[in-house]
C-alpha cells in the first residue's frame, strides 16, 4: 500500500482532482489542482514538488492524463478553458479556448484511448466539445525538447473544436470516452452512452444519438461522477445514499453485476479509475476536512 501526504503552505489551497502520470523515464509523478488554479506536479519517489503549472483564472476541475504519452495532462478549469501542459518541462502547451471555446465552467475532460490526438470536453452549460490536436501536434513534440524558460515557450489558442452537441437543459459534469461513443452524465438519474454525430452542412456542429441508459437510483445531487476501468469493461457510480453501482458496458441491455450498500457515506463517493478497485472519496466535509488546509494524500 502506497501511503503519502503533502502539506502546502497555501490555506485557501483545496484540491478537486488528481492523475498519475510520468516522465520519458517512467518515474511516477501525482498531478493535483484545485480551488487556486495552481496544478502540482508531485514526484512521488523524492516525495517533492517537481513543477507548478501555472495558467488557469479559476478552480481547476479535472485533470487527465494522456494515455499514450503520460507526460502529457489536460486540465479543466472553471475559467471556461482547457489547457495541455507538459509536466516534464512544465510548459503550457495548448489553450482550447475563445471562439468556438466553452462559454461557462469547464466540469470534465478526457483522452481518447487510441485516438492520440482527441479529446471531449463538457460544461455547465450542458455543452459537449470534441477537439483535435493533430494541426498543433509539432507543438506537443516541440515541447520536450524546449531548452528555454518555458514562459517563452509560443503557447497556442485553439479556438474551435471538431464537434460541438448540447444534450441536456443544465449541465454536465463527467463525459469518458467508450471507443468513439461517449458516456456522460447530467443532471439527471442516469448515465448515457451516445455516439456524436455532425450536421451536414453545419461544420462543428453536431448532435447525439443515445444509445443506452444506465438509470441510477436515488441521484439527486447535481455534481457526482461515474468512473470506468481501465480495460473499459464496467462503469460505476455512486448516489445520495452511499450505494455504489457497477453495471457491464459489455452488455446490452445494461447488466448491473455489483450493489454495495449501507456503506454510511453521508454524501455519495467519487470513483476514480483502477483496474480492479473502487476507490472512494468522500464529501470535502466528512473525514478529509480533518486534514490541514491544501493537502495532497495518496
Amino acid at each position: 500500500m502506497l501511503h503519502m501526504s503533502m502539506c502546502f503552505g497555501d490555506q485557501e489551497e483545496s484540491f478537486y482532482t488528481a492523475s498519475w502520470a510520468c516522465d520519458v523515464e517512467r518515474n511516477p509523478f501525482v498531478v493535483a489542482g484545485g480551488f487556486n488554479g495552481r496544478i502540482r506536479v508531485i514526484n512521488v519517489n523524492d516525495k517533492i514538488v517537481h513543477k507548478t503549472l501555472v495558467g488557469h483564472e479559476g478552480p481547476v476541475n479535472e485533470i487527465r492524463t494522456h494515455p499514450m504519452k503520460p507526460q502529457l495532462v489536460i486540465s479543466a478549469s472553471k475559467d471556461g478553458s482547457v489547457r495541455l501542459w507538459n509536466i516534464e518541462t512544465g510548459i503550457c502547451i495548448l489553450i482550447f479556448a475563445g471562439t468556438g471555446g466553452h462559454r461557462s465552467e469547464v466540469l470534465s475532460v478526457d483522452f481518447h484511448a487510441s485516438d492520440m490526438s482527441r479529446f471531449v470536453s463538457c460544461d455547465m452549460e450542458a455543452t459537449t466539445k470534441i477537439w483535435s490536436l493533430t494541426e498543433s501536434w509539432k507543438y506537443v513534440e516541440m515541447s520536450f525538447t524546449w531548452k528555454d524558460d518555458p514562459k517563452t515557450f509560443p503557447t497556442q489558442v485553439v479556438q474551435f473544436p471538431v464537434f460541438t452537441a448540447s444534450d441536456r437543459s443544465n449541465l454536465l459534469n463527467c463525459n469518458r470516452w467508450y471507443g468513439y461513443n461517449i458516456l456522460s452524465k447530467g443532471d439527471a438519474c442516469d448515465i448515457r452512452l451516445w455516439q456524436p454525430q455532425l450536421k451536414e452542412n453545419s461544420p462543428g456542429e453536431g448532435d447525439f444519438y443515445v444509445r443506452l441508459v444506465y438509470a441510477i437510483p436515488d441521484s439527486y445531487h447535481r455534481i457526482i461522477k461515474f468512473s470506468c476501468d481501465l480495460s473499459m469493461k464496467f462503469v460505476s457510480v455512486g448516489n445520495d445514499k452511499g450505494d455504489i453501482y457497477v453495471w457491464d458496458l459489455k452488455s446490452f441491455p445494461p447488466v448491473l453485476v455489483t450493489v454495495s450498500l449501507d456503506l454510511a457515506i453521508p454524501f455519495p463517493p467519487s470513483i476514480i479509475d483502477s483496474p480492479t478497485l473502487i476507490i472512494m472519496i468522500r464529501d470535502r466535509s466528512d473525514d478529509l476536512g480533518k486534514l490541514p488546509a491544501g493537502t495532497v494524500s495518496i
